[in-house]
């Protein structure tokens, strides 16, 4: 299991070691806790589409404080390098289980969000939230983003052009 503890921003390296500040904290960090990137720009690295039968699963927020995580935050999902994932990996993100009835069987697969993998561990991997139309929670599940199709668009306004001479 990981957990986000902080973000840091590095202000200048000399030989072997890094000098850093301390952004935000949302847990102690100690010696020898490991670092990863901060996630790229969501439009910075070319989306991959992962296969079609890749079910991975919402296991973390990057603050267990909160109850769901929104647009541009980090999200620990349960699938890694091991699984098949690679960085850039485009997934949606649905909820299998309805909230009030507990079951899955009256739940209609609509999608609420994406979330693109920025960091892909040998267990585990970091997704940030793309955008996302509902509050994205722990134990929602990500297909391919190829798996679900989009909702229809809704109908252009159709204007009408007048010239004037």
């Amino acid at each position: 299991m990981a957990r986000i503890l902080a973000e840091i921003r590095i202000k200048s390296v000399e030989m072997n070691l890094a000098k850093a500040e301390l952004i935000s904290q949302a847990y102690p960090v100690n010696r020898g806790d490991k670092l990863i990137l901060n996630p790229k720009v969501a439009g910075e690295t070319s989306a991959e589409y992962p296969p079609k039968d890749s079910i991975a699963q919402v296991v973390m927020l990057d603050d267990e404080r909160r109850a769901f995580g929104r647009q541009g935050e980090l999200l620990v999902i349960n699938k890694g390098l091991a699984h098949g994932m690679k960085e850039g990996f485009l997934f949606k993100v649905f909820e299998d289980t309805d909230p009030v009835k507990k079951n899955q069987t009256a739940v209609t697969p609509d999608s609420k969000g994406e979330i693109r993998l920025v960091y892909v561990g040998n267990e585990i991997s970091v997704g940030v939230v793309n955008r996302n139309t509902s509050p994205i929670r722990i134990g929602d599940s990500l297909l391919s983003f190829t798996e679900l199709p989009d909702r229809p668009v809704p109908p252009r306004r159709v204007r009408q052009e007048i010239n004037i001479d």
